[in-house]
């Protein structure tokens, strides 16, 4: 009978031999190829640290530490290279039978921690904030369902998208930030984001 710590190596090693970021379902791959060649070996430097540091079996911290490393380097990648790169670690949490990256994962997609309440988040996406784009978030306190469309454009000018219930103005696409409002229903919800930093949300009305 193998041991845990033989299982990881091979399971490890077995994930490093796997091709990544390739096309697959509505995935189209990342472009240019020289790109997915860097993509794909950045993960496996991720999973070759983790096999160097074997045996005994990484802790959690140790394995989560790692993870945010490899993080800083996905920084620039668009939303589907991201979403992959998540596949990518929760495999890799599944081999070490981690359950939970404790908000990491959920704050580097989408700026929020998961296990806080919307007024905790909020919180802490001020404190991340500049001194303008803090402004404009204390700005959505007066704003009214009815109006708040109107209001925005007259402060923003016209949206830079526009579905069947969320607008949405690209403010700096350098820094990818963006005001979003979602005209429900049920919630009328109006939202400051900056990719890969923050994320804050204030409901209008009750």
């Amino acid at each position: 009978m193998s041991s845990p710590d033989n299982q990881v190596t091979q399971e490890l090693r077995r994930f490093i031999a796997k091709e990544k970021f390739r096309a697959h379902g509505l995935y189209s791959g990342v472009q240019p190829i020289g790109r997915m060649t860097e993509y794909e070996a950045r993960v496996n430097q991720l999973a070759e640290r983790l096999l160097l540091a074997m045996p005994p079996l990484p802790t959690k911290p140790t394995v989560l530490a790692e993870f945010q490393s490899t993080l800083k380097l996905f920084d620039e990648a668009d939303s589907e290279d991201s979403d992959q790169l998540l596949d990518y670690l929760s495999e890799l949490m599944d081999i070490f039978g981690i359950e939970s990256s404790d908000g990491l994962l959920n704050i580097w997609r989408y700026g929020f921690d998961p296990k806080k309440t919307t007024e905790q988040n909020n919180q802490d996406a001020v404190a991340r904030m500049s001194v303008e784009e803090r402004d404009l978030a204390a700005s959505f306190g007066a704003l009214k369902p009815e109006s708040a469309l109107r209001e925005l454009s007259a402060k923003l000018g016209p949206p830079s998208s526009v579905s069947t219930t969320t607008q949405l103005w690209i403010l700096n696409a350098q820094r990818q930030t963006a005001v979003t409002l979602n005209l429900g229903p049920p919630k009328v919800i109006v939202g400051l984001l900056r990719a890969r930093t923050y994320s804050y949300f204030k409901q209008l009305g009750t």
